[in-house]
């Protein structure tokens, strides 16, 4: 097999000075209680290393996508994805009929390539499995093995699973019985105008049965995933509808509840204590414009379910709107699809 660094860009690190003291982006100044890691380029998703400081970020821009580890507690930033130090070791088994991995020499590739949704399944020791949603000459899960004990964490790819026809995917999650489930808005045939809000759906993949559409997760512009800890439930972001639903998983007509939203939910992100933190967009939504809103909620999936919102802002340039939100230790860090940089807080 060839190697999978081949046409990889260099690691980079950027760090950002304890007392402020490193050059910063210009207008990378604190909102309120949110302070920024500047030059960061749309960090639209976030996944922690278990037992470790490091969590690792998308980058979402087309041609410029990447795979980087932050430090939460150094605030230092390395590329880790592409670097010459990515391995490849194919894990055919467990991704039968991926074609190999990724090219960034490729010219199509070059031009798209960009890391979208992103999930880690942690292992039992400090190896981990990360998944991501690729766009690119293909459309795809890529799979990589983390190895937790480096610092920064490194990388070893080994498998990918190609989308289904005219595939379009946000976010993902790793499932528990095997296989991965996305959340999956079609494209529309050549000639076709796209709806205004296209419905899309969870599709799930198993190595022996290939996608298949989840029941019950249909959605107007469905957006962020997971997954409830045992496997018997989806949380899904109807992005388009301004709802949270909560999906039962393994049924043909499964059990499906509605959660109205004060904000369009970009990202969810399942917290150590069972709760979601979901990010999104209010406002005049997605207009890069002074009516625009971006918010983190934390919403309650059991029983009636209910949200608490965390934060309102208004649009501000290189930050045009939250798309994830996670809590690491007693801080929230929240990402961004519009912008380049990080935000983070501390809790109270």
């Amino acid at each position: 097999m060839r190697s999978a660094t081949a046409g990889l860009l260099a690691a980079c690190v950027l760090t950002v000075g304890a007392h402020g003291l490193q050059p910063r982006a210009p207008g990378c100044d604190a909102i309120g209680k949110i302070q920024f890691i500047c030059d960061i380029q749309s960090p639209e998703d976030f996944a922690t290393v278990p037992d470790s400081a490091w969590m690792l970020v998308s980058g979402n821009r087309p041609g410029q996508g990447a795979i980087r580890a932050l430090h939460t507690r150094d605030r230092k930033i390395v590329q880790i994805f592409p670097a010459p130090t990515v391995r490849a070791q194919a894990d055919a088994q467990a991704f039968p009929g991926c074609p190999g991995p990724i090219d960034l020499n490729d010219p199509a590739e070059k031009k798209a390539f960009s890391v979208h949704g992103m999930y880690l399944k942690a292992g039992t020791g400090s190896t981990h499995r990360l998944f991501v949603v690729h766009h690119g000459a293909r459309e795809s899960i890529e799979a990589f093995d983390v190895d937790g004990k480096a610092s920064p964490p490194s990388l070893t790819w080994v498998g990918c699973v190609v989308g289904p026809p005219n595939a379009s995917f946000n976010s993902m999650v790793a499932l528990p019985d095997g296989g991965v489930a996305v959340t999956n808005t079609p494209r529309p045939a050549a000639g076709q105008k796209a709806p205004e809000n296209p419905i899309g759906a969870v599709w799930e993949w198993h190595s022996a049965t290939g996608w298949r559409a989840a029941p019950g997760t249909e959605a107007g512009r469905i957006n962020g995933l997971e997954i409830s800890r045992d496997g018997k439930f989806y949380f899904v972001a109807a992005w388009g509808d301004t709802a949270f639903i909560r999906v039962g998983r393994g049924s043909a007509t499964p059990q499906r509840d509605v959660l109205k939203m004060p904000f369009r939910i970009d990202n969810l992100r399942l917290q150590a204590d069972g709760s979601l933190l979901a990010a999104g967009h209010g406002g005049t939504a997605l207009c890069s414009c002074p009516t625009e809103t971006w918010h983190v909620g934390r919403i309650d999936p059991r029983g009636a379910m209910s949200v608490t919102e965390l934060v309102k802002e208004p649009y501000v340039a290189g930050f045009g709107a939250s798309t994830v939100a996670m809590q690491v230790g007693k801080e929230i860090w929240i990402g961004t699809n519009r912008g380049d940089r990080i935000g983070y807080y501390a809790t109270p």
